[in-house]
C-alpha cells in the first residue's frame, strides 16, 4: 500500500485504455481528447485507491514479536478525504483488509462510492484535472501483493464526473472492468473493458 502501488494502478489504467483504442473519434464528448481521456483514466484510478487507502487507514496488527498477521474490516460513512491538489472526495465504503507485515503480503477488498467536490489531481503526463460529482463513481476493488513486488488487482468501476482541464471542461460516464498483474517495475499486463468518456 505505498506510492509504487498507486502509480502502477493508474499507469495501468492509462495504458489499458490506450490499448483499447486509438482514434479519437470513437469519443462521444468532441472536448476531450484521446490523451486527456487516458489520462483522466489514469487519475480516476489513483483516485480510487488512493482515498481508499486513506479513508481506511493503517491496519490494526496482532500485538506480540511473533504474530504480523492482520485482519481488519472498516465501514466509512461519509468521510470527506483532501485531494492531492485542492477540494475533496466524500466517500462511502466497505473496506476489508488482511495481510502479514513480516513478509509484506496483504489483500484489500472494498466497495466504495466517491462523490467530487473540486477535487485536484495530477495526472502521470503532469496533466492537472478538476472533477465534481455529476454522479457518484461506484468501484468494487481487490488489490493484492505477496510481498516480492507482485501485485494483482480487478474490479469495476461506474458512475460520472464533470472534469476540467487544459482550460476544457465537460462531463465523462464510466463503466469499465480491470484486471492486472505486475512483477517489479519492468514485468507485467492490464486489462480494461468498458468505456471511459467515451472511449472504449
Amino acid at each position: 500500500m505505498n506510492l509504487t502501488s498507486i502509480r502502477i494502478l493508474a499507469l495501468a489504467a492509462s495504458v489499458a485504455l490506450g490499448a483499447c483504442g486509438s482514434d479519437a473519434t470513437d469519443i462521444v464528448d468532441s472536448e476531450m481528447t484521446l490523451e486527456q481521456a487516458e489520462d483522466l483514466a489514469g487519475v480516476i484510478m489513483y483516485g480510487i485507491y488512493a482515498t481508499g487507502s486513506e479513508g481506511f487507514g493503517q491496519p490494526a496488527t496482532t500485538a506480540g514479536p511473533a504474530l504480523a498477521a492482520y485482519s481488519q474490516t472498516v465501514s466509512i460513512d461519509d468521510l470527506e478525504v483532501e485531494c492531492p491538489l485542492g477540494g475533496v472526495v466524500h466517500v462511502d465504503a466497505d473496506v476489508s483488509a488482511t495481510g502479514d507485515d513480516e513478509t509484506g503480503a496483504f489483500s484489500l477488498d472494498w466497495s466504495m462510492t466517491q462523490v467530487h467536490d473540486a477535487c485536484a489531481f495530477e495526472s502521470e503526463r503532469e496533466r492537472e484535472f478538476t472533477l465534481w460529482g455529476h454522479d457518484s463513481l461506484n468501484a468494487d476493488f481487490l488489490f493484492a501483493s505477496n510481498g516480492e513486488d507482485v501485485f494483482e488487482w480487478s474490479g469495476s468501476i461506474t458512475g460520472g464526473v464533470d472534469w476540467l482541464t487544459d482550460g476544457v471542461e465537460g462531463s465523462c460516464n464510466v463503466s469499465v472492468e480491470f484486471s492486472g498483474r505486475q512483477e517489479g517495475v519492468e514485468s507485467g499486463f492490464a486489462e480494461l473493458n468498458g468505456t471511459v468518456c467515451g472511449v472504449d
